[in-house]
């Protein structure tokens, strides 16, 4: 597993062994390129650079990416910036995660 992030292309994204974003669930999916991630989740899609994030993190099972620019809203009403899906969604997780870590660091893995 090393070895495909150690031979990463810094031109090159992660997608499935067919060429496409890979799948959490339904239409959801996320796209790992260097610099930046694409995740659509909950109906939107959003790309953000590795300065934009202000966390990634995985606890109790759940994979959470947060902007730096997110907001928390009162009672979730308003709430944006913070992208949350089920790591066992993740197609590939440990291989995901690898790449994750490597483009963003990983704060706290309890999957």
């Amino acid at each position: 597993m090393t070895a495909y992030v150690d031979e990463w292309k810094p031109h090159a994204s992660v997608r499935d062994h067919n060429g496409q974003p890979i799948p959490l669930t339904g239409e959801e999916y996320l796209i790992i390129a260097p610099g930046q991630i694409e995740l659509r989740t909950k109906g939107q899609t959003t790309t953000c650079s590795v300065p934009e994030i202000d966390r990634f993190e995985i606890t109790k099972g759940v994979v959470t990416l947060r902007r730096k620019d997110a907001a928390s809203g009162l009672l979730g009403i308003g709430a944006r910036g913070t992208f949350t899906f089920e790591y066992k969604q993740l197609a590939n997780a440990k291989l995901c995660v690898a790449f994750l870590d490597r483009l963003f660091g990983v704060d706290q893995v309890e999957a």
